[in-house]
């Protein structure tokens, strides 16, 4: 589940806009480092962390190279790497210019249709910042934990907290009001609450 936030981009000095458009952003996305993709990756192949960091250290250097001559680099299922070139200065047609008057602006990556399509498909979105917690009902609670429950045993008050940007007295309350519906069953794990689907 990706936690997303809903802003309002700042209006330029001119505009007045009726209805403000909210954009998203992802909330404090962690940012996997190489060391982490290779062990993830060592687990599903027969490789250990080392080489697959080797291998990584590879294709670096070879879509370097491969940029460097003007080629491009087509990743099958993921997408494709090109240079997007520029000049340094303001150049206008008829200007005279030299080959040191252009630059690298960026490598741009495009991904592949079937890579987008995976991602989409796999990745579910939660806007944490729209639930305000006097306004969130045991309905919207109850749908929250059926998608919680399809890949944990047992949640938490914690849990619903984080999960729907509620107070610790707001999210027991709700919690409750579910138990006592039926829809969850409490338990105490030491001096943990725990609530699991009621059977």
């Amino acid at each position: 589940m990706v936690k997303v936030t809903p802003y309002v981009s700042p209006c330029r000095k001119d505009e007045t806009p009726v209805n403000k458009k909210l954009h998203l952003r992802v909330n404090n996305p962690h940012t996997d480092t190489a060391e982490e993709v290779a062990q993830v990756l060592s687990h599903s192949t027969t490789l250990t962390p080392a080489d697959i960091s080797g291998v990584l250290s590879a294709l670096r250097s070879y879509i370097i190279d491969a940029l460097a001559q003007g080629r491009n680099i087509q990743l099958e299922k993921i997408g494709r790497i090109s240079l997007i070139p520029e000049f340094t200065r303001p150049v206008y047609e008829g200007d005279k210019f030299r080959n040191e008057d252009i630059s690298t602006k960026t490598v741009q990556f495009l991904p592949d249709r079937e890579f987008i399509k995976a991602v989409r498909f796999f990745t579910k979105y939660q806007a944490t910042a729209l639930h305000e917690s006097g306004h969130v009902t045991p309905d919207e609670v109850k749908a929250f934990c059926n998608e919680w429950f399809a890949s944990h045993e047992v949640l938490i008050t914690t849990d619903l907290m984080r999960g729907m940007n509620l107070r610790r007295g707001k999210a027991r309350e709700l919690l409750l009001v579910l138990v006592e519906q039926g829809e969850l069953a409490r338990s105490k794990y030491g001096n943990v609450v725990q609530f699991r689907p009621a059977k």
